[in-house]
Parts: structure tokens; C-alpha cells; sequence
């Protein structure tokens, strides 16, 4: 089952530079049919050796921030 984009107000968005557009049926269909082409997604697989020390700090801090506005409590 191909993935589908995420909808939001009944459309499906694009970046483009700093901007949001409408995504296209044909541009939706293009992007779709590239996914047959890729067999493994890299951005789910797992690093053994990976550590805190191989991330961006100021990553790790922008994380941080965003968890505390978002779980103020915890």
C-alpha cells in the first residue's frame, strides 16, 4: 500500500523555499511513484554506534525547548 501525504484542511501542502502551496495531483503522483523506486528508508534505520556526542548540540537544545513549551509539567 503506497503512503499517502498529510492532509490538512482537506489539501495536501508543499514546501517551497519558506512558503506552503498546494500540492498537485500530478506532483502528489510523481512523489508517490518515486516511493516504488526506494527500497530501504534511511531515516527509520538505527545506528549501533550512535551516540549523543554525534548530534548537533544546538539540536539537542532546540529539542529541549520544544518538549518543556510542550510538556511544561514533566
Amino acid at each position: 500500500m503506497k503512503r499517502q501525504p498529510v492532509y490538512a484542511h482537506n489539501k495536501a501542502w508543499q514546501r517551497l523555499d519558506d512558503s506552503l502551496m498546494e500540492l498537485k495531483n500530478s506532483r502528489r503522483d510523481d512523489i508517490l511513484d518515486e516511493q516504488n523506486d526506494v527500497e530501504i528508508d534511511w531515516s527509520a534505520q538505527v545506528i549501533q554506534d550512535a551516540c549523543m556526542d554525534d548530534l548537533d548540540p544546538r539540536a539537542i537544545t532546540k529539542a529541549r525547548e520544544n518538549f518543556i513549551d510542550l510538556y511544561p509539567g514533566r
